[in-house]
């Protein structure tokens, strides 16, 4: 099998555009309000340089360790790697393609979320990628791997399904 079955990337190019846009009309505000003496450009500069270099940082990580990409064999995860020949066929079609809609989530606690068909993360297995927790919002799928249960974070569960469906079929 060659090529990409499957590309899924945890933060849109909007999210960067919306970013920027937001610091470039900041400093202009902020130069506006403040004034045009040469300290306070610098002063401006640098304030909204560090709040923009904080979101970007929690956006390239979330990028990071959110990306899904199946191609050439291999799931990949973050930063891990995943041989599709390592992953149980059945625990692939266990899944519901169908994602489970918000009010059909009941949250437990900050730890456990309950799915309607009663999976609690924690059962889920660990969590693939690097990441420490599901995003907000994300769904996840559980795989076995080398008999051991994996957590794959995804916004896009049917079509995720799908390309390991496929790709497990090849």
């Amino acid at each position: 099998m060659k090529g990409t079955l499957y590309r899924e990337s945890a933060v849109s190019r909007r999210a960067w555009i919306v970013l920027g846009a937001v610091c470039v009309v900041a400093y202009v505000g902020l130069v506006l309000v403040v004034g045009h003496r040469p300290l306070d450009l610098i002063l401006a500069l640098v304030l909204i340089g560090m709040l923009g270099l904080i979101v970007a940082n929690l956006l390239y990580s979330k990028n990071r360790y959110g990306s899904i990409t199946i191609a050439d064999g291999v799931l990949r995860v973050g930063r891990e790697r995943i041989p599709l020949g390592s992953i149980d066929p059945q625990s692939i079609s266990a899944n519901d393609p169908h994602s489970p809609q918000p009010i059909e989530r009941l949250a437990d606690s900050a730890g456990a979320i309950k799915r309607a068909d009663g999976t609690l993360l924690n059962e889920a297995g660990r969590l693939a990628g690097g990441a420490w927790a599901i995003p907000l919002g994300s769904d996840f799928i559980s795989l076995i791997v080398n008999d051991e249960r994996v957590a794959v974070t995804t916004n896009d569960r049917a079509g995720l399904l799908a390309a390991l469906r496929e790709a497990s079929d090849a």
